[in-house]
């Protein structure tokens, strides 16, 4: 009982700090970054192309299987600010630019998969992962999607594509997959409805 009571605790801080105070920050400090990207493709020829060049390729993306592609291929990781202490909501302008980290990944990928599929999906949502206890300290989002009629849902990991019969599944292939690279225990994880 007390576990449970714990672990809904933790849920609760989790989903605060997404939806209460990263909801403020990231727009505020969004704003003054869209702002200066605005400026830089307006300046340097290059930023621009690169911009335009990547939204072609974006937007010729017809299906799943070419979306995995261009995230394996074309697009690159890239914290907001040092190791992502000013992480914000990454604008289409920043993001095509130079792209942006892990949330931003998610709810490109859920817009264009919503895009492209409609209302052949059954779920589509951002999703949030944390374990504070671990060294370091481990947040990530990625989509997770679930087409009609079929029995499986969908963790579009950086076009890596993990399938669960659950959502509660993936998270624990979500564990797995991260559980090298960082002591985790238990994941917390929650959708990020408003993204």
């Amino acid at each position: 009982m007390q576990n449970k009571f714990i672990k809904a605790i933790r849920k609760g801080f989790m989903w605060y700090m997404h939806h209460g105070l990263r909801v403020i920050w990231a727009n505020v400090f969004g704003f003054f970054v869209h702002v200066r990207y605005m400026l830089l493709i307006r300046k340097d020829k290059q930023a621009y192309v690169r911009y335009k060049g990547n939204v072609e390729r974006w937007n010729s993306v017809i299906d799943d299987n070419e979306l995995a592609e261009y995230i394996k291929n074309v697009y690159q990781y890239k914290w907001d600010g040092p190791k992502g202490l000013f992480d914000h909501n990454n604008f289409p302008i920043e993001f095509f630019t130079d792209f942006g980290d892990c949330d931003d990944v998610g709810h490109y990928i859920c817009q264009k998969l919503k895009s492209m599929y409609g209302k052949d999906l059954e779920y589509c949502k951002t999703r949030g992962y944390a374990e504070l206890s671990a060294k370091p300290a481990f947040w990530h989002y990625d989509c997770v999607y679930k087409f009609k009629g079929q029995d499986e849902y969908i963790l579009f990991n950086y076009g890596r594509r993990n399938r669960g019969k659950s959502i509660e599944e993936l998270d624990r292939t979500m564990e797995k997959i991260y559980a090298s690279s960082y002591k985790i225990n238990e994941l917390v994880s929650w959708p990020c409805e408003w993204m």
